[in-house]
């Protein structure tokens, strides 16, 4: 019988590759790995920095060690950050046995003030921790405050808004308000009035809009603090452009099931609810010409209009007049309204209703 001692050495040469291409268990176990075989090992010996109080507009930073106690050089891939506002700058290989840095930067003059925890995500080529986040921790006081948390621009579509914030210094520090503008440019900015007690009134404006809308813009105020370069601090704003004729409920209405299933035991039962019409300013006119609604089976609602305050507040009630097998109908509820620019205004509708049993 011949012998062919090659063969397994053959097989062992073939199927070497293949074992080198997958994470050893060692590495997945935290064990050490055997003789002659290399990796890199990331240790962290600080994850998370905590600054003292800091004031908006500064720009905080600081180093973490990395290093590698493996014996394989060590690749930081890249470092991703939870905001826009935390940079980095990082050593990208390290030899075994070396030390290596991380620096993370954290731009307080982008974010909004008060307690912030920034972090970094380091990616490593060590298989045994590819990540580890890293921890910019502490709290940052504004440079200025007000006394609304969003600023607010509101009034009718079809007219000019406007609006008046007062901005406070938000520390001791010497404080001056050198320019203010929108980011989007949505509203614009009429005047901005230091006054004698050390807050500033900033005047805004917004213009007309087509259509009922809510607008999202920044208020940004350049500053400067006891003379040195200036920041940016932003402050939310929200631009209303609201409709001259007010519905209430503006949203949905809803028959639940609660409300319907009163018909199952007496069909006669009233099952309605109310929508309030009302112009939004007396001077201006408003008349409700009728209400329907379409897409619902016939016969399945009533509408009826009622005069509150003539050519000003109208009721519209919406009644349910019977029960259908569907668990549940969609319909709209449609106003008539003697508006030039829109003739009617509309409601989502849902009537909900009990499953009739099997059989």
């Amino acid at each position: 019988m011949d012998h062919h001692p090659t063969l397994p050495r053959i097989l062992v040469g073939a199927l070497l590759p293949l074992l080198l291409l997958s994470t050893p268990a060692f590495a997945q176990d935290g064990g050490e790995p055997p003789s002659g075989f290399s990796l890199p090992k990331a240790e962290f010996p600080e994850t998370e920095h905590q600054w003292d109080l800091a004031t908006q507009g500064e720009v905080l930073t600081h180093t973490f060690p990395v290093r590698n106690t493996g014996t394989a050089p060590l690749k930081i891939l890249r470092i991703q950050s939870n905001c826009g506002c935390t940079s980095s700058d990082y050593t990208k290989e390290i030899a075994p046995g070396e030390e290596g840095t991380i620096t993370l930067l954290v731009d307080t003059a982008e974010i909004s003030a008060g307690f912030l925890r920034k972090t970094g995500t380091v990616y490593t080529n060590d298989p045994a921790n590819p990540e580890q986040i890293l921890w910019m921790i502490g709290q940052v006081d504004p440079v200025l405050v007000s006394d609304e948390k969003v600023l607010k621009i509101k009034g009718l579509l079809d007219g000019k808004k406007q609006a008046r914030f007062v901005l406070r210094p938000g520390t001791d520090r010497q404080t001056q308000i050198l320019e203010a503008k929108f980011e989007e440019g949505h509203a614009r900015i009429v005047a901005v009035e230091p006054q004698e007690d050390g807050s500033t009134v900033i005047l805004a404006s917004a213009g007309r809009s087509e259509r009922p809308e809510i607008l999202r813009d920044f208020l940004i105020v350049t500053v400067s603090l006891d003379g040195q370069a200036p920041i940016r601090p932003k402050f939310p704003v929200g631009i209303q452009h609201l409709d001259p004729i007010e519905v209430t409920p503006s949203g949905n209405l809803v028959f639940y099931r609660r409300q319907t299933a009163h018909l199952e035991r007496d069909p006669d039962k009233e099952v309605s609810q109310e929508i309030q019409v009302r112009a939004r300013e007396k001077e201006r006119t408003l008349k409700v010409l009728g209400a329907r609604v379409e897409g619902a089976p016939d016969g399945l609602f009533s509408t009826e209009v009622r005069t509150v305050v003539p050519d000003e507040h109208y009721i519209v009630k919406v009644r349910v007049l019977k029960t259908v097998p569907e668990s549940q109908v969609r319909a709209l509820l449609v106003i008539d309204v003697d508006d030039p620019r829109q003739s009617n205004r509309t409601v989502q509708l849902f009537a909900q209703f009990r499953r009739p049993p099997p059989g």
